[in-house]
């Protein structure tokens, strides 16, 4: 079979890399395509995945977005023409199933977020949508979405990639030297203020910010997500320790005694991973994120009064024994409609 597989982001890398490593395992040919945002190409060359990269982001504001798509899609369209591909995959890229719709080939989506606008692309172009266990598909109907082009996954997607995982303990004096990791490690990702779904500030989160680097036993780590935002956060807070190197980031969170995300993959793959989590996501919550919330795994930061209930301490590293039933759920899912033609 021939599969191809669109990486739109950061995380699609360690999301797919398994993925793709598994189909090529089995003989099938996977094109991979990636855009140049918040790092897919140095992490694409980290993780050996040999990748076209095509198209970056288009900054703020809804025009650009929709522009950048099309053409992004018209460029992926060019790239797919004449490979004869069975299967498109994504992890909700946007051009990269319209493109795949262009040249008329079944498209996999996967998604774990219900709430992001540009779902109706996705689901209305998508032959099948993969969500997790947590979603109602009556909730997502109204972006398309129907009872036969949705299935759902076992599990979280971080799963796919974190089942084989493996705690490396000297990854802060490997990878931070200079850093104090008698401290405790907190570890920080801001708001994607770029994406659609939180394209606005949170002003909590700064005021958090203000709050950590008050405190000395703690060592605060940001990992910006674009270059404009490193600027910016650089100019309010000098002293912020902000890494320029890309680093394996489940051994990130792994090492770290707590994470604290605006949301989104990090705070999930901490839940994963057993390192407390607490997100300022200012945006409405999606039902992996309410699940993981009711299980404490997560603790939303609303207020400053919330900051009381971020616990500040060295965390007790056990086993991390993560199953890989969601991998193997999506890989037969993926050669399943490979095997279907239009």
């Amino acid at each position: 079979m021939r599969i191809w597989i669109d990486l739109a982001n950061s995380p699609h890398i360690l999301f797919f890399k398994p993925i793709i490593s598994e189909l090529e395992r089995q003989g099938n040919i996977v094109y991979v395509t990636h855009r140049d945002f918040a790092q897919t190409t140095k992490l694409c060359g980290i993780y050996g995945i040999d990748s076209k990269c095509i198209g970056s982001h288009a900054g703020q504001g809804i025009a650009k977005k929709v522009f950048n798509i099309l053409n992004r899609a018209i460029k992926l369209f060019a790239y797919a023409k004449g490979k004869r591909i069975d299967l498109a995959v994504s992890h909700n890229s946007y051009a990269h199933c319209i493109a795949s719709e262009m040249i008329r080939t079944r498209y996999i989506t996967l998604m774990d977020y219900e709430y992001q606008p540009a779902n109706h692309i996705n689901f209305r172009l998508a032959d099948r949508i993969l969500v997790p266990f947590t979603f109602d598909v009556e909730e997502i109907k109204k972006y398309g979405a129907t009872n036969r082009k949705v299935i759902k996954y076992p599990g979280l997607k971080e799963e796919v990639y974190l089942w084989g995982f493996i705690r490396d303990g000297r990854f802060w004096q490997s990878e931070f030297p200079d850093l104090d990791s008698n401290k405790i490690m907190c570890t920080i990702r801001p708001p994607a203020t770029m994406a659609a779904y939180h394209d606005f500030e949170n002003p909590i989160f700064y005021d958090l910010i203000k709050y950590l680097l008050k405190m000395t036993n703690i060592q605060t780590v940001m990992f910006p997500r674009t270059p404009a935002q490193r600027e910016k956060l650089k100019n309010v807070f000098p002293k912020l320790y902000m890494p320029q190197q890309s680093v394996n980031g489940a051994q990130l969170i792994a090492n770290s005694d707590l994470i604290i995300s605006a949301g989104g993959t990090m705070n999930r793959e901490a839940s994963v991973l057993n390192t407390p989590a607490y997100s300022v996501y200012a945006g409405e919550i999606g039902s992996v994120d309410k699940y993981l919330i009711k299980e404490n795994k997560i603790t939303l930061i609303n207020c400053k009064d919330d900051f009381q209930k971020i616990l500040f301490q060295k965390k007790t590293q056990g086993d991390i024994k993560v199953k890989r039933k969601v991998f193997d759920f999506i890989i037969e899912q993926i050669l399943r409609d490979a095997n279907i033609h239009r």
